[in-house]
Order: structure tokens, then sequence, then C-alpha cells
């Protein structure tokens, strides 16, 4: 005989009266333990049904303790069935079914939802019930993550932009703000902005802006101490701004009562984390709509449509055009293929630009070389080493100690790039040099002529040079002549630098590592929470959209067909529209910033870039920080695509619209020559006027006054291909940019290793005397 086994709490009297006519008791033995656990540990007894009394084809496995309230672990138990389908779902009060499939939760129900879709044995589903807590839940509530959220954002854009000007210069602007404080001068009577400045400082806490204040310039002259290169100190010192960024969502977040001492440690680097994971763990998209579109005094609560079938949908249900899982299925396959392509380019693009920040441009120097081929963007000396012989085309005495003679130098390999200098002189045998001065000379750059030598600067490929020089010295002494020559390099080339540095340099970077480290983290950090933020706004419009191309799909009526045509679904569209539009706003409103700043990082690298290829000259390694700059800042932009996909939902509402009104006017034609066109006129005025607002009036985002469109990311999509295809295919002669004479840290292998008289190959054929 099959039997079934129900675990049931000995005081849920409901289940052993429903069963003492079929069930046997038996009370279960409780495991061994102390004696304080054997009375807190829940009485079971176990019940087993023949299988004549229950069904094994229509009842599953049923696992069923009552859980007493417990002041300690109380939580809110959600409904995940019909019931959720309404803007903002109530936690479940009485017994909590929760539906586990192979040991894992796949469903939690309340009473009626259960009773409804009834799950059977064949499902492979075990049911456990428990009664739901009877006290509030010691954590959020989705709506209360809003609310700290949206106080935490409001902070963020009203007292942010004035701490960060108080963090940004710390180092000056602390002191003198806790000067200003401690003689109780009044705001009012300072000027602006220094009077709201120091009324955030003394509603802020002081403490962290102090610690944040001393590590600012710890960093800056860590940096200044550290640091070979100017240009490294000012790389450093502006990628500070996303420290800066993460310290001010810190300071503008309410302080957190009993957290752990390690977590307090790390509160200002995970507070942009928390704020953010407030809005992703809200548990209903419609909520967030209802939330964010009651901020703007729009409800959308009392909304109703009318199915083409003449079904009213209840204002509760038109919260299932979010949360309803077909549409959210849906929704979820059109984004698969899309993140998957942010979440890689977003990875391309940072590992191409790990190499650059731990390699010499930043100061790092933890590898040797960077992306392969980026040394061929700027050109360098092949540090050749030459060979110079020489012949005397023509001679003629002029006096007994002074000859004319036509003088050729033969160059060997020519030379590519990097012009080197040839000094050169005449000696006799007795080594005492000969004086000579150019007379007149063919292809020859002379850069210097003293009595006894000149500099001449050799061209690329130029193998050969000829000039007309009189010579203290008669023709025959001319014959028995020597050449002393060399060439260097008017500066180094970077094979040689790297070479040198390599060869001499004692440590890596400590603080560029540990600052290119935490800056690679930061900006994956910010980049995943903005690409989330990003994609939750084209999911809602995704599912917005939905009304118009899939319905309603409520669990109790079915799928319901809206056509916006019909009674006064364009008002509750329209409506519904703001609502979404005013969740975009108040999602978006922490990211602005961000996405701004990125937006300016690429236009000025990329200018500041394209001007150095224009001109044909860049120092490094200004040069090189500069792309790692440009490159950065990509992967905050890919927050771009999903917004733009966004906008251009709301943006194609218009020619939708339109296309609806025209079937409007064709049925209203036909109406009239039924005789039935009362209320078109209205209708079709309705229409007329959303469209209206919809073209003209529609409040869209902006970023630096630029309105985003996939057709426009296409557009600098292009323009950036090119950019990076005009920088490879026109590289640039370099100049070596300034060192920081403040560098403690070899400050003499820096400098030798930029001086070519120590750091180029010499090619030196006799003594030349000056």
């Amino acid at each position: 005989m099959t039997s079934f086994k129900i675990e049931a709490a000995s005081s849920n009297e409901g289940a052993a009266a429903s069963s003492l006519a079929t069930a046997e008791v038996a009370t279960a033995s409780r495991p061994q333990g102390t004696e304080t656990e054997d009375e807190e540990a829940i009485a079971l007894t176990e019940l087993k049904l023949d299988a004549n009394a229950v069904r094994p084809s229509l009842e599953p496995r049923v696992a069923s303790t009552k859980t007493p309230p417990d002041t300690a672990n109380a939580v809110l138990s959600m409904c995940t069935g019909a019931c959720r389908l309404t803007w903002e779902q109530s936690s479940i009060v009485g017994t909590v079914f929760v539906l586990s499939k192979r040991g894992k939760e796949v469903a939690t129900l309340c009473a009626a939802c259960y009773a409804s879709q009834k799950p059977t044995h064949c499902d492979d589903v075990t049911v456990t019930m428990r009664l739901a807590a009877s006290i509030p839940s010691l954590g959020e509530s989705s709506r209360d993550k809003l609310e700290a959220y949206a106080d935490v954002v409001h902070r963020w854009t009203t007292d942010g932009p004035w701490i960060a000007s108080i963090l940004a210069f710390a180092p000056l602007a602390i002191p003198l703000l806790v000067l200003a404080d401690h003689c109780q001068l009044s705001s009012a009577a300072l000027p602006w902005p220094l009077g709201p400045l120091l009324d955030m400082w003394r509603n802020l806490r002081k403490w962290p802006m102090l610690v944040f204040g001393v590590y600012l310039a710890g960093v800056l002259a860590a940096l200044i101490a550290t640091s070979p290169f100017i240009a490294q100190v000012w790389f450093w010192a502006i990628t500070e701004f996303y420290t800066v960024v993460f310290f001010v969502v810190y300071l503008v977040e309410p302080p957190t009562k009993n957290v752990s001492r390690w977590d307090a440690l790390f509160k200002p680097v995970s507070a942009i984390y928390d704020v953010q994971k407030r809005l992703d763990d809200v548990d209903s998209d419609a909520l967030l709509v209802h939330f964010a579109a009651a901020k703007r005094e729009i409800d959308v609560t009392r909304l109703q449509f009318v199915a083409v079938d003449g079904t009213l949908i209840p204002s509760s249900h038109v919260a299932a055009a979010f949360v309803a899982p077909s549409i959210k299925r849906h929704v979820a396959s059109r984004l698969a293929g899309p993140r998957c392509g942010i979440l890689l380019a977003i990875i391309a693009t940072l590992s191409y630009n790990t190499p650059f920040l731990l390699a010499w441009p930043s100061g790092a120097n933890l590898i040797t070389s960077m992306v392969p081929g980026v040394n061929g963007l700027v050109i360098s000396p092949a540090d050749t080493t030459y060979n110079v012989s020489w012949d005397v085309g023509y001679c003629n005495n002029v006096s007994s100690t002074a000859s004319d003679a036509v003088v050729n130098f033969f160059i060997s390999p020519p030379p590519d790039v990097g012009r080197p200098a040839l000094t050169f002189g005449f000696t006799i045998e007795t080594e005492m040099d000969v004086e000579f001065e150019i007379l007149s000379s063919w292809n020859l750059q002379l850069q210097d002529e003293y009595r006894h030598n000149a500099t001449v600067v050799l061209a690329k490929d130029q193998a050969a040079l000829s000039f007309l020089a009189r010579l203290s010295t008669s023709c025959t002494t001319l014959n028995a002549t020597g050449l002393s020559w060399s060439i260097q390099y008017d500066h180094v080339s970077l094979k040689g630098f790297l070479a040198y540095v390599d060869k001499f340099l004692a440590m890596p970077g400590i603080v560029p590592s540990i600052l290119a480290a935490k800056y690679v983290l930061q900006l994956v950090y910010i980049t995943l929470l903005l690409i989330r933020s990003s994609l939750k706004i084209w999911s809602l419009w995704l599912h917005f959209d939905s009304i118009t191309s899939m319905g309603f799909d409520c669990l109790q009526y079915g799928r319901a067909t809206i056509a916006l045509t019909d009674a006064g679904n364009i008002e509750s569209w329209f409506t519904l529209r703001n609502g979404v539009a005013a969740t975009t706003t108040f999602i978006v409103e922490f990211s602005t910033v961000f996405i701004q700043c990125a937006m300016l990082q690429f236009g000025w690298t990329s200018t500041v870039v394209l001007i150095y290829c224009v001109t044909g000259s860049a120092p490094l390694p200004t040069y090189f920080l500069l792309l790692t700059g440009l490159v950065g800042s990509l992967s905050p932009l890919a927050m771009l695509v999903p917004l733009a996909a966004a906008l251009d939902i709301q943006r194609d509402h218009g020619a939708m619209l339109r296309t609806h009104l025209l079937r409007l006017e064709f049925e209203r034609r036909r109406a009239v020559l039924n005789g039935t066109d009362a209320g078109f006129e209205e209708r079709i005025a309705r229409f007329q006027t959303i469209i209206d607002a919809v073209d003209n009036h529609d409040a869209r985002m902006t970023f630096l006054w630029i309105e985003i469109s996939l057709a426009r990311l296409a557009t600098v999509g292009a323009t950036l291909a090119s950019l990076v295809s005009y920088i490879a295919l026109h590289p640039v002669r370099f100049t070596w940019a300034g060192l920081n004479i403040y560098n403690w840290m070899q400050r003499q292998m820096w400098a030798n290793s930029l001086d070519p008289s120590s750091n180029t190959p010499q090619a030196v054929n006799g003594v030349i005397f000056n």
C-alpha cells in the first residue's frame, strides 16, 4: 500500500483535525542534545496517510512546520503567485506555502494562490508550510529601500557638489573651514561660495573629512616625491576624482548603526555599492515605477485599460506589465544578447587599458612592455651604430698653409629616423687638429661650427654629404690627414630609455602601483553599477512597450490585448508613460555625474591626441597617458548604449501614435458613412494633444546638453574607429616630457636615462678638439 508522509507541527490543530479520520498519529523522536536545545526544539508529528484517502496524483509531498514568532529572525514573506501582480505587494499573513524542487526553493505562495494553482505529485514539488511572521521585519522592505535611495540621491544632487569641492581642495579648504568654524564666523557674512561651503562643513561628519583630507594630502605628497615625470603627478591626481566621488557618497549616506569594525572600515569603499544595491534589491519593478511616479505626483495605481474584447483591466493589474512572468521572460530574452555584447566590450577596454596603467607611462613599472604595437605609435631612433668614411674630391692650395677642398662624407648605414648629429674634425699625423671653415655646402644641415670641428644633422636616408671647406693645411698634407668623428642622437630613443630603466631601476613605483590597482577596481566597480542601472532603464521601457505589442498578461484573465484607440486607453497609456519617464530620471539621477565626467574625459583626451597627431610631435609619457585616459573613458560610456536604446523607444512613440491616429481617422470616416461618428472628434483631438506632447514637450534625458540615440552613438563609434586608425597610421615624433625635480626615488638615474651622452650608442673615431 502506497503511503505519503506529512510532517506537521503538533500545534497545527487544523492539519491534525483534517486527518484524524485517515491518519495514524505518532510523535516523532527528538534529536539528542542539551536540555535547553530540547526545550526549544519544535515538536513534530508524523502523519501516515493511506493512499486510498489521498490520491498521489493530486497531492505533492508536504513538509509543514509551524514557525512561532521570533524577534531575532522575523522576515517578510512575499507571495510569488498571482497576487503579486499589483503595484505594491503586502507580506503574507497566515500560512506560507514554500514550494521546493530538488531541494531548491522555487515559489512562496499565500493560501489563496496555493489553492488556485495547487501542484501535483508528478510535479516533483515538496511543499513546506509555515506561519508568516506576526511582527514587522527587522530588515528594510522594498519601500524602505526606495525611500533610503531617494534620500541619498537627493543629498547627492544638492550637497554632493559642495562636499566634492571641499574634498577636491582638501589640503587647503579643510584647514580654512576649521579655522572659520572655530572663530564662529557667520556664513551669511561670507561671499558666495564661501558661505554655502561653511554651512555644509558645519553639517558634515568632521573626523571622516579630516582623515580624507590627510589621505589626499599624503597621496599628493607621495606622488610628488616618487614620480619621475610631472605628467604622471597630474595624471594620478586627476584620477583621484573617483576616490573623491566614492567618499562623497559615503558622506551623504546616513551612517549605519551596529556594524562591525571591519565593515565600518570598508564603508567608504562600499557606500556606492550599498546605495545602488538598495535599488537593485527592490523585488518589484512595478513598485519602482509606482514609487518614482508618485515622487512626481503621478498616480499610476488608478489607471484602467479596456481590452479589445471589452474586458476591463483592473487598475491593480496594470502592474502586470512589469511583473508578469511571460513579459519578464520576453524582456530578458531581448536583453540577453546586448548584455553579453556590452560586457565583452567592457572586458576588452579594461584588458587593453590595464597594461598602460601597470607599465612605465604611469610610473608603476610593474611590467616591461605594454600592449603589442603601442610603441609603434611614436617614431623613435633605431639606435644604429654608424660608420663614416670620406674622401677629397678636389683640392687647391690657396697658400703654403691653406687649401680649398671639396670633402665628401659617406654614412653607412643610411639613417632611418631620429636625425642623428655628426660631429667631425681633421687631425694630422702629429695629432695636431686642423682649423677649417665651411665655405659652401650641398644637402648639408649645419648645426654648429667652431674652429676645429663642426656638427651637421643627418636627414632620413642621407647616405652622403659634400661641402667646400678652407683648411689650414696644404693639399699634400691634407692627403695624410685623418678624420675624427662621432655620431649621437639629439634625444634618447624609446628603446634605449626602456632598456636603461630596466637595467638600473632599483624597485617599481610603489605609489603609482597602488593607485593603478585602485583605479582599475574603481573603474570596474563604477562601470558594472552603471551598466546595471542602464539595463534596468532599458528593461522598464521594454516592459512598458509590451502593453501595445503584447498586451497585459494577467493570470486570472489571461492575455488581454490593448488598442490605444479604444475608450480611454490613450490617456492611461500616456500617464503610465510619464511614470516610466519619471522612473528613468529617478534611476539615472545618481549616475549622471559619472556619465558626464566620462564624456568630458573622452572629449578632451581624444582632442589632444588628435592635435598631437596632426602636428606630428608629442611628449612622452604624456601621449601614452592621454591614450590611457581615452581608453579608460570607454568603459563607463558603455552605459550609453542601453540608455540610447531606451530613449529610442521613448522617441519612437510619436510615430507609433501617428499610426494609431491614422487608423482612428479611417474609423471616423467609416462611422460618418454609417452615421455613428459621435465622440470621434474628441478622441482625435485627445490623440493630437498627446502626440504634440510626445514630439515637442517630452522630458528626455540629456548629458552635457546632448540628447543621445543609437544613431548618434553609431556615429561616435565610427568617429572613434577613424580616430584609432588615424592614430595607428600617423606615428608621431616624440620629445621627452619634463622630469619631476622633486622626485626622491633615483633622481639621477632618471636624468641619465634621458641624457643622450649617457644613454645613446656612441660611434666615435679619433679625438675631436673644440
